[in-house]
């Protein structure tokens, strides 16, 4: 009886050293704000929303959606009050080509309710892409903040993806 509770012990600490593994491996994978920002903020950000799209598109339809929605959790702000910010991003089919939606929200420091934050603000992009070609319809975002957070939101959504991969090598 000793001994299976003690394996038991084992297998249980085990997993938790995996999880926290995984879990440094999934937070050492965030980008920073400030290098992430600093290196791509002079691309135009029509085209960081267009492989943003391509990224997201590579996700795939889920079995009963003729629609891609993914959502991501990151720390575009570096502020850890605050955590990280929620990303949305939606695409469907529209005309002759696709209609995407990012939408960020982000939440204040200190402002919550029990286990439930509150967010403060939420921004969103539309954009309408056919085959390379991306056109801004609407955005909630100025030039500066377009060519600051969009970049760290592509990197991120990346370093997602290379961590979903390591977790299973079969996708």
């Amino acid at each position: 009886m000793r001994r299976r509770a003690s394996n038991l012990l084992s297998s249980i600490l085990g997993s938790c050293a995996a999880v926290c593994v995984i879990s440094g491996m999934a937070w050492g994978m965030l980008p920073s704000p400030c290098s992430t920002a600093q290196a791509e903020t002079n691309k135009d950000p029509a085209q960081v929303l267009l492989a943003i799209y391509k990224e997201v598109r590579e996700f795939g339809f889920r079995e009963t959606e003729d629609f891609i929605k993914r959502e991501f959790h990151l720390n575009l702000d570096g502020s850890m009050a605050n955590r990280e910010e929620h990303i949305v991003v939606l695409s469907h089919a529209y005309g002759n080509g696709e209609k995407m939606i990012l939408q960020v929200t982000t939440f204040g420091e200190n402002v919550s309710a029990g286990y439930v934050r509150i967010p403060v603000s939420t921004c969103e992009v539309t954009c309408l892409i056919e085959g390379n070609a991306i056109e801004i319809q609407e955005s909630m975002f100025d030039e500066d903040e377009s060519r600051r957070l969009f970049p760290e939101i592509l990197k991120g959504i990346q370093d997602e993806k290379k961590l979903l991969k390591r977790l299973n090598p079969k996708r």
